[in-house]
């Protein structure tokens, strides 16, 4: 959204019916819906623009979060019932839900608890 544009939206409403409406086509259709794709659905140029929604407020960016969050949810369960390939919702879940596959870096660190230290236990190398 540029400087001096109108909002796509106008109300958080308004836009929770819009990504419904868009989910609720794809779903019968029997498609994935992914955030690229709603991204353009919704009339944005690009992701970041739906994320700029998400900084106008609360309301906005809790409707974005929550269909975030369902997208993931349904890439997970299509994948572990073998309907969507591992791969590509391992790759969507990495580049549009900000999940890792790395250990945080906190397991690494040993934790002193009342004179007690605690260690990751490291296997025979």
């Amino acid at each position: 959204m540029g400087a001096g544009q109108p909002p796509k939206y106008a109300t958080p409403e308004a836009l929770q019916k819009k990504i419904d409406e868009i989910i609720a086509k794809y779903e019968k259709d029997g498609y994935n819906i992914n955030m690229t794709l709603l991204t353009a659905e919704l009339g944005f140029g690009g992701r970041t623009s739906i994320y700029d929604y998400m900084n106008r407020n609360e309301q906005f960016s809790n409707i974005i979060k929550n269909v975030k969050t369902k997208i993931a949810g349904l890439k997970i369960m299509k994948a572990e019932s073998n309907e969507l390939n591992a791969t590509m919702a391992i790759f969507d879940l990495k580049c549009n839900h900000n999940f890792n596959d790395k250990a945080s870096q906190e397991n690494e660190k040993s934790v002193n608890v009342v004179g007690f230290e605690f260690r990751p236990i490291k296997g025979d190398d």
